[in-house]
């Protein structure tokens, strides 16, 4: 949750916010992806526990909307 739950309501309400986007390393590396690569990721998974409790016990991915991860593309 690149430590949403730690600062997320701090950047929304003290600092006014709008959007938050995750910025975060990757728990695993392939061969061809290098440091300082980009990676666009719709969708990821976690085991947190914070996750499961905000989701009533699920696991689920959260996911950006097409259109936001479409424009963090053509950036």
């Amino acid at each position: 949750m690149c430590g949403y739950s730690l600062n997320g309501h701090e950047l929304i309400h003290d600092f006014g916010g709008k959007r938050i986007i995750c910025i975060g390393s990757i728990g695993a590396t392939q061969k061809d992806v290098h440091m300082r690569d980009i990676i666009l990721a719709q969708a990821a998974g976690t085991d947190s526990p914070t996750n499961a409790k905000r989701s009533s016990g699920y696991q689920m991915a959260t996911s950006a909307r097409l259109g936001l991860l479409h424009n963090g593309y053509l950036i």
